[in-house]
């Protein structure tokens, strides 16, 4: 399960934004409860938080690893970034790019 979940708090003079990516699995065939395998919070101004937009998920190498491919975004600029599956229910952020500002 990925989930991005944005929170606002529409302020007029103040906006501001939470934003969550949330990964959780639970075993294959399983019905049992989802456990929390990455989580990543930002919080902040609406005009400066940095926000990650899901792009795709992936299977990487001759070992097929799941990763999820994410847009990062600030206002420094934009990256792209990878989250692999490291190991059963457990993922974590391997790779980003430069930040870039096209």
């Amino acid at each position: 399960m990925i989930a991005d979940v944005i929170r606002t708090l529409n302020e007029e003079a103040n906006p501001r934004l939470e934003h969550l990516i949330l990964i959780g699995e639970r075993l294959a065939g399983s019905q049992g409860k989802y456990v929390l395998g990455y989580f990543s919070r930002t919080a902040g101004a609406e005009e400066t938080i940095q926000a990650t937009e899901v792009l795709t998920v992936v299977r990487i190498g001759p070992s097929k690893r799941a990763a999820i491919v994410v847009n990062v975004e600030s206002d420094e600029g934009r990256k792209l970034g990878l989250i692999e599956r490291t190991a059963p229910g457990q993922w974590r952020t391997t790779w980003e790019s430069a930040y870039t500002d096209c």
